[in-house]
């Protein structure tokens, strides 16, 4: 067993343990060469755990994926994305401060950049209206100037408030609401938070069928470098394994950018917000590898 003398230390406010996130930080750890400790709380635990990390108990705070969004602190600072979307997954010290922050965006930022050479200017589908889709959105927005998306969704309600956060992202993006399932918007990225356990029954089969006619209508024909996007973000009960909507995807040539991938970008950044040294790590072909360039 060895024996490494850099170590980082976190605690997960969570209600269930999140078996998928330890083993993406200890991969992580192994490759960085470092040990990892992990401590869990309970979402009843908010306040101590804050002071504990104030004190110095631990580097940083990770809010479980099933906590994003619910979790209201006071006396706090937060980034930009966080104001914006309205959800954090990280807390960390800032000077003399806490910063909570959304590691979603950042995630969404590397695996993009890592999967396709041009990500910029894509109008986009969405389906889903959760942290991690607003968090994709703030992406596209901010980082790769997406203007124009267009929003399938049946509650009036829920098309209404996300129409306002994105607005309160940039009050020029164009915001189309789509209906038909059966005909394609112009499109070169599809976003959903759809869980993947539902992507295969028979409650979805309307977002199947605008899926399917959106990934053969927009089937790459040209340059490999010039990927279409499918931001599969829906958290998974069974594991890593593709969907239905996986293969629609693939078969149409598009690429696939799931929860399970993004996960491995965000535990990287976790590191690089406390870490006081530098790892020169790329994910590639499902592990951890040495930068060389670097």
């Amino acid at each position: 067993m060895p024996t490494f003398t850099k170590a980082v230390k976190f605690c997960v406010i969570e209600s269930t343990p999140d078996t998928e996130l330890r083993e993406a930080h200890n991969d992580f750890a192994m490759a960085s060469q470092c040990s990892i400790e992990i401590i869990s709380m309970p979402p009843t635990n908010v306040a101590t755990t804050l002071d504990a990390l104030r004190a110095g108990a631990f580097d940083g705070v990770i809010v479980s994926r099933e906590l994003v969004g619910t979790l209201i602190l006071d006396n706090i600072e937060s980034d930009a994305a966080t104001g914006a979307i309205d959800a954090y997954n990280f807390i960390k010290p800032s000077g003399d401060a806490l910063c909570a922050v959304n590691v979603d965006v950042f995630g969404i930022h590397y695996a993009m950049t890592a999967s396709c050479a041009y990500p910029q200017f894509r109008a986009a589908l969405v389906i889903g209206s959760g942290p991690l889709v607003r968090a994709a959105l703030y992406c596209l927005v901010h980082y790769f100037q997406s203007c124009v998306f267009y929003i399938f969704e049946e509650s009036d309600e829920i098309f209404t408030n996300l129409e306002k956060s994105i607005h309160g992202m940039n009050n020029d993006i164009i915001i189309v609401r789509h209906t038909n399932v059966t005909s394609s918007p112009a499109v070169s990225c599809v976003v959903t938070d759809v869980p993947k356990d539902l992507q295969s029954g028979e409650r979805t089969n309307d977002i199947r069928s605008l899926l399917s006619v959106t990934f053969h209508t927009h089937r790459l024909h040209f340059s490999i470098d010039q990927k279409n996007i499918f931001l599969n973000l829906g958290s998974s009960i069974s594991g890593p394994d593709l969907t239905p909507w996986s293969f629609l995807a693939l078969r149409s040539s598009w690429e696939e950018i799931s929860s399970d991938l993004l996960q491995k970008f965000q535990t990287q950044i976790m590191w690089q917000q406390v870490a006081v040294f530098n790892s020169n790590l790329l994910f590639h072909e499902s592990s951890w590898v040495k930068d060389t360039i670097l």
